[in-house]
């Protein structure tokens, strides 16, 4: 992944911003059509939508503006890079401690994705590993050092079934109004 963020708890979530009333059906199938390819044009998206070139980069850039859309990346492969083993580490620390962990675990090149957790575990990294040995590396000298960490638990992952998504039913993306520009 390219880019790296841990969220804030206090920033409203992508969920929040969908369900608010600032964003209609027109909005999520943008959101859709970039989640699946965030090269897709605005040309393409407008043809899609059936509203003008002008007006779906207004809203792109209204869904940016807001904070919708905060980035845009690349999704990779870890096994096309060389990383064979993919690995989600549940992470025990003190309560105390929890952002300052998630900030040192966030300087490790090998953990791609990083968040806080509610529950025995505070914090979830995904690792990407050459191997099994280079995980263990991984888990025991660089992340099993941070001194506020309790306790790490190490799932091997077999298969990703989704990556990137938003939590909306096909029913919810049919445009609201007409086929009028927005």
């Amino acid at each position: 992944m390219a880019a790296r963020r841990v969220r804030n708890l206090g920033e409203p979530s992508i969920i929040d911003f969908v369900r608010s009333e600032r964003i209609n059906d027109r909005d999520k199938l943008i959101l859709k059509t970039l989640l699946k390819n965030s090269k897709t044009t605005t040309t393409d998206i407008a043809e899609k939508l059936n509203i003008s070139d002008v007006a779906t980069r207004r809203r792109i850039k209204k869904l940016e503006e807001e904070g919708v859309i905060r980035f845009y990346t690349a999704i990779l492969n870890p096994k096309k890079l060389g990383f064979n083993v993919v690995a989600l580490l549940l992470i025990e620390t003190e309560p105390s401690s929890v952002d300052e962990v998630a900030k040192t675990l966030a300087e490790i090149p090998h953990v791609v994705e990083l968040g806080t957790l509610l529950g025995d575990a505070s914090v979830y990294a995904v690792v990407w590993a050459e191997d099994l040995e280079s995980l263990e590396n991984i888990v025991k000298e660089k992340i099993g050092k941070v001194k506020q960490i309790k306790k790490i638990h190490t799932y091997l992952m077999a298969k990703h079934y989704k990556v990137n998504g938003l939590p909306l039913r096909e029913s919810e993306l049919v445009p609201d109004d007409g086929g009028h520009e927005a």
